[in-house]
């Protein structure tokens, strides 16, 4: 027997992943935030500016809240966690981007 599995896409339309040039476009011409998903230390041995650090737990137990209105860059350690995330949140209307690579993507531009 076999057993299909549906796959759930975001139904918006934009890409998920994004290259670390298209994501300071979206911060910087377009007022998007950028949320770094990275352990605290790790964000204090290598912070990114203006980045916003966030538990990923945080947002799945609802205590971060997000503007509907916003567009919201998302870094981690290799994209993976960014990824994920993004197509929940894109299910909930919201407009979210993951840099690819993850901080090694932004690393290599």
């Amino acid at each position: 027997m076999t057993i299909e599995r549906k796959s759930e896409v975001a139904t918006n339309r934009d890409p998920i992943e994004i290259d670390w040039n298209e994501a300071r476009r979206i911060i910087e011409e377009e007022g998007g935030i950028l949320i770094d998903l990275r352990k605290a230390e790790d964000v204090k041995k290598e912070p990114l500016p203006s980045a916003r650090r966030v538990d990923v737990d945080d947002i799945l137990l609802y205590k971060f809240k997000f503007d509907k209105g916003k567009k919201y860059v998302f870094v981690d350690y290799l994209g993976i966690t960014s990824k994920i995330l993004c197509e929940y949140l894109k299910k909930l209307g919201i407009e979210a981007f993951a840099i690819k690579g993850g901080i090694k993507g932004i690393k290599k531009e």
